[in-house]
């Protein structure tokens, strides 16, 4: 560096020259291979361009011969530039006049791991020249994120649509010169996701009579506390083995706690029972949903303090014998709705009702004679116990009178043992003062 006294720095030379021919070929390949990798391009949030490649391409495939990529010239991001999806959808429809709509397809997965599958279509008002698009997604609310944002790619190759404050003008409304006619505020997308969910509940929804569905909606319509089921009894009522081992014929009792009003109100309690939780459990829906939709026709069965009496699976101290009654009006009513919408029969329940009834009520008789032995064994325990006690008695008054005897004999003797004594020891100093003179 001798040689520039004071003069510029010699210029760098450029990277592709000094770098070995073998890297460089290698780093043509990659760009070429970045270049070719199906993506899509995406407005970053910064502003810059990002391809976004699919994440799992195969190696081997000869990417020159690999299709372009579908959608290179937009994304959702780059399209709704920060604002959301459903709002943005929401706003072009009402440009549009169209309506939209999402609708759960289906809901798959256990109950505690749900898999929802929705589906959004917007188009003119009863035409069949409409745009879907579809989400899948752990929750509702992302499902559906995911069908706005697959829908926004569609609806923003549509021609743009007029802007609405024109179509609020054309209305012919009075317009007053300085005030711009205001537009309503855009829907949120909460509101979006809620107002515009088709999806068959309340009215349209294949639950719609059955009892408990009933009861819970109508609590939560009217803003109850909601309606509580317990599990109150499990019984085994009848065991017969069979090849698999033991089949137990069972018998569950239900409890539903109804608070029917807001605030301070006393809860009514009713009861169900059946062969099998599902059973019991409607059981006592379709009582309680009888008694909240018409208390007259339940009062003649309720007692005054609205338990229920034997007649429907109750007895008077409340707690539940079922089995005791024929056909109540409450057995007939279960039955009814039973047949509407009731637990449908496992092909493994071999046990019709007639039956089911028959066990429970066998089992409730065999219950009654063991209350009655219970109670005879309890009087014959009572019965020895008392026995076993006047004995006892009688042995301490024995005891006693022995102990009695003992002592009045001992104080004799020791007496007769005293005079003994006393006489003995007179003779003694007689024959020794007799003695005394000799000496």
């Amino acid at each position: 560096y001798h040689h520039h006294h004071g003069g510029p720095r010699a210029p760098l030379p450029d990277q592709d020259e000094c770098m070995p021919d073998d890297v460089r070929a290698s780093v043509e390949q990659n760009k070429f291979k970045l270049d070719k990798t199906p993506g899509v391009i995406v407005k970053g949030e910064d502003g810059s361009l990002v391809k976004l490649a699919a994440d799992n391409h195969d190696e081997d495939v000869d990417l020159n011969a690999a299709p372009e990529p579908t959608r290179f010239d937009k994304s959702v991001q780059s399209i709704l530039n920060g604002r959301n999806a459903a709002m943005w959808i929401a706003i072009e429809c009402k440009k549009r006049m169209w309506e939209l709509e999402f609708e759960c397809l289906e809901a798959d997965g256990p109950v505690h791991n749900r898999v929802y599958s929705y589906s959004l279509t917007v188009g003119p008002p009863g035409s069949d020249d409409v745009l879907v698009a579809a989400g899948i997604a752990k929750g509702k609310r992302e499902a559906k994120r995911r069908c706005c944002d697959a829908m926004v790619l569609k609806m923003s190759d549509l021609p743009p649509a007029p802007p609405l404050h024109v179509q609020m003008q054309m209305r012919g409304m009075p317009v007053r010169p300085g005030f711009r006619p205001r537009l309503p505020p855009p829907e949120s997308e909460d509101t979006i996701f809620k107002k515009y969910d088709k999806t068959a509940y309340g009215d349209d929804h294949p639950n719609k009579n059955h009892p408990v569905f009933q009861l819970c909606s109508k609590a939560k319509r009217l803003h109850w506390p909601p309606p509580v089921f317990e599990l109150v009894t499990e019984k085994i009522v009848d065991t017969i083995r069979n090849k698999h081992g033991k089949s137990n014929t069972m018998l569950y009792t239900y409890k539903v706690t109804v608070w029917p009003g807001v605030g301070q109100v006393e809860p009514k309690i009713f009861f169900g029972s059946g062969p099998t939780k599902k059973d019991a459990k409607f059981a006592c829906g379709t009582i309680a949903w009888a008694a909240i939709q018409n208390p007259n026709a339940v009062k003649q069965q309720l007692g005054a303090d609205g338990s229920l009496p034997s007649g429907s699976g109750a007895s008077p101290e409340g707690e539940p014998q079922p089995g005791t009654s024929g056909e109540t009006a409450a057995q007939m009513a279960v039955k009814m709705a039973h047949e509407v919408t009731g637990p449908k029969l496992k092909s493994a329940q071999h046990v019709t009702e007639e039956k089911w009834l028959q066990q429970v009520a066998r089992a409730a008789e065999r219950s009654v004679d063991l209350k009655t032995e219970i109670e005879q064994l309890k009087a014959e325990k009572a019965k020895k116990k008392e026995e076993e006690e006047a004995k006892r008695e009688e042995e301490r008054e024995r005891r006693r009178k022995e102990r009695e005897e003992r002592r009045a004999r001992s104080r004799s003797r020791s007496r007769s043992r005293k005079r003994k004594m006393d006489r003995y020891s007179r003779d003694r100093s007689r024959s020794v003062k007799k003695r005394a003179p000799i000496a």
